[in-house]
C-alpha cells in the first residue's frame, strides 16, 4: 500500500473476498483466526467455489474472475478497471 491507500491490484484481492461473501452470505475462512487466514492465503488456499444453487448459479466466467483476483502475485491480478470491464461484459 502506498500512502495508506490500497493499489488497484490490492483492491482486486479485496473485491474477490467481497464477491465470495456476497454470493454465499458467508465470510471467507470465517472459522479461522486472522493470522491463520493470512498463512493459508500465503500457502495458496482459497475459498472453494460455492455449491451450485439453481436459483443463483455462479457462471464459470464469474468464478474465473474471482480466482484471478485471488492470485498470489499482484502482477497476475486484474486491476479494478479490468474487473469493472469484465463485470460489464457479464451483464450485457
Amino acid at each position: 500500500m502506498l500512502g495508506g491507500k490500497p493499489s488497484s491490484l490490492e483492491s482486486s484481492k479485496m473485491i474477490s473476498k467481497f464477491f465470495s461473501q456476497s454470493y454465499t452470505g458467508v465470510i471467507p475462512f470465517k472459522d479461522i483466526r486472522d493470522g491463520a487466514v493470512i498463512l493459508k492465503v500465503i500457502q495458496g488456499d482459497r475459498p472453494q467455489r460455492p455449491a451450485t444453487d439453481t436459483s443463483r448459479p455462479m457462471s464459470d466466467e464469474f468464478w474465473d474472475l474471482v480466482n484471478m483476483c485471488w492470485k498470489h502475485e499482484p502482477d497476475g491480478r486484474p486491476g479494478m478497471r479490468d474487473v469493472v470491464d469484465a463485470l460489464k461484459k457479464m451483464t450485457t
